[in-house]
């Protein structure tokens, strides 16, 4: 039985490889991923993940509008095991501060967002920031690294061995409870009930 999203992930992948999964519209521009180039770049967020930290838990921010690149985030985080934190692309930098320290944010991914200026200036020390695809980011960041040659070497050898089938980690979810309370902050208590 199919019990989480990477289960259903593996499941299209491997049925349908070359079928559309995703559109993006980009202006008057669509792009598309199929199934296999979606599963690949997942896996390989994950695996970066699992090579990064020794542990799972941990949690990672996700700043951005919903683009397909923030798709890839999350499911790459989620399947390390990782714990995923959206945060408003709205919120203050008194959010933005909350929340990254409360939640001792290890990794945040940024991408499109209307508050980079303010968070920006509250930014946890030691945070390691990724930039996705097309944003460019004034501090230091991964951005170097995925556009070396290095990872496009890595990508190169995932393609070459067409992992249509290969599994990734896969975690459930045993309770869910709301994050924020009515007055929209962040809860500081969980599994409370």
């Amino acid at each position: 039985m199919l019990s989480t999203y990477t289960d259903y992930l593996n499941q299209w992948n491997s049925q349908y490889p070359n079928q559309v999964w995703l559109r993006e519209r980009n202006g008057d521009a669509d792009t598309d991923w199929s199934w296999h180039q979606a599963h690949t770049e997942i896996n390989a967020i994950a695996c970066w993940l699992e090579s990064r930290f020794e542990t799972t838990g941990h949690r990672i921010g996700l700043l951005s509008r919903n683009r397909a690149h923030w798709y890839f985030a999350d499911l790459g985080a989620c399947a390390a095991g990782h714990v995923v934190v959206p945060m408003f692309t709205t919120a203050s930098s008194e959010t933005a501060d909350y929340v990254m320290n409360f939640t001792e944010m290890k990794v945040l991914f940024v991408g499109e967002t209307e508050n980079w200026d303010q968070v920006r200036r509250v930014l946890p020390e030691g945070i390691l920031l990724i930039a996705l695809p097309g944003v460019e980011l004034a501090v230091e960041h991964l951005r170097a690294h995925l556009a070396s040659h290095f990872y496009t070497d890595m990508l190169a050898i995932l393609y070459n061995y067409e992992i249509i089938d290969t599994d990734i980690l896969k975690y459930s979810v045993d309770h869910c409870e709301p994050v924020y309370d009515e007055t929209g902050t962040p809860r500081a208590d969980f599994f409370t009930k």
